[in-house]
């Protein structure tokens, strides 16, 4: 029963195209909604292999006239003419595992180079150097507030010389101090330890010296940056 419903509807779908009586001669024809160049021999519309090779599905070498009917009578196709005297020629692709038959869809080659751009550059973005800093801060026996930071290259390649500033935040959120110091090229997986020196004394402000964190940026190239508690 299946079966037979199958038969049917397909037969439906080819009856557009059986049943429409080309005239002897038309103003235009579009083919997937697009105007391609047609020529009328014996009543008979002739197309440009390069314009309709790949609607119709025929190699791209050969003949360069195609009899556009016998191409056509080969496909499930819609063909109407508008009151203007345009003839459209849809030419309707079956869709595997069920589904409506669908029109081809037009761009179909640019999207796939858009989404072999988008892959290439997803992937270059994996394998870039990615510079994380972490470790602890504390204030030293000089009573001068510093951080100890260690910078990792957690990237899949290695990364280019660059500089990494650390600015100090108070408890306010407001910067009290900077350090800017370079960090040598480092290898995936290779780390750089670092002291940033704030040049403040603990006695000068003493909320700086109990609650205070540090945000590391780097220069060049995308790091992460992490802000540290200033707990000793």
């Amino acid at each position: 029963m299946k079966s037979l419903l199958k038969i049917a509807l397909l037969l439906l779908i080819a009856l557009p195209c059986l049943a429409f009586e080309w005239p002897a001669e038309a103003p235009q024809v579009n083919l997937n909604n697009r105007r391609i160049s047609v020529s009328w021999r014996d009543g008979r519309p002739i197309a440009k292999r390069d314009e309709v090779f790949n609607f119709l599905k025929i190699p791209r070498e050969g003949e360069p006239d195609v009899d556009l009917i016998g191409e056509l009578e080969k496909l499930k196709t819609k063909i109407v003419q508008k009151a203007d005297g345009t003839i459209d020629v849809t030419v309707i692709q079956e869709v595997i595992g069920g589904g409506e038959p669908i029109a081809p869809t037009r761009g179909s080659s640019q999207a796939r180079r858009f989404k072999a751009e988008f892959q290439a550059q997803e992937q270059s973005k994996k394998m870039a150097p990615r510079l994380v800093a972490g470790g602890y801060r504390y204030v030293a026996d000089t009573e001068y507030i510093r951080a100890f930071v260690v910078v990792t290259n957690q990237g899949l390649t290695a990364s280019k010389g660059t500089s990494a500033r650390g600015e100090f935040i108070d408890w306010f959120g407001k910067p009290f101090a900077t350090h800017t110091l370079p960090v040598p090229p480092l290898e995936p997986g290779q780390s750089q330890e670092m002291t940033f020196f704030s040049m403040v004394r603990k006695d000068e402000a003493n909320e700086k010296a109990d609650k205070y964190t540090l945000r590391v940026t780097f220069a060049s190239q995308g790091g992460v940056g992490r802000r540290l508690d200033g707990t000793k």
